[in-house]
């Protein structure tokens, strides 16, 4: 349950990300920076935690 909450989580924060880009409200540097770290979390933290 807790890593659907987070995956939820996860997928708000890109679609917040995506809107406020558009919106260059933030630089785009942030942007990428974001998609980067939460990929970075889809494909090496969530597999271990699914494992547990």
């Amino acid at each position: 349950m807790k890593l659907k909450i987070l995956a939820v989580a996860l997928s708000l924060v890109l679609i917040l990300n995506l809107i406020l880009a558009g919106l260059k409200i933030i630089s785009l540097r942030l942007f990428w920076a974001l998609i980067a770290v939460i990929a970075l979390i889809a494909y090496k933290i969530m597999p271990k935690l699914r494992k547990q």
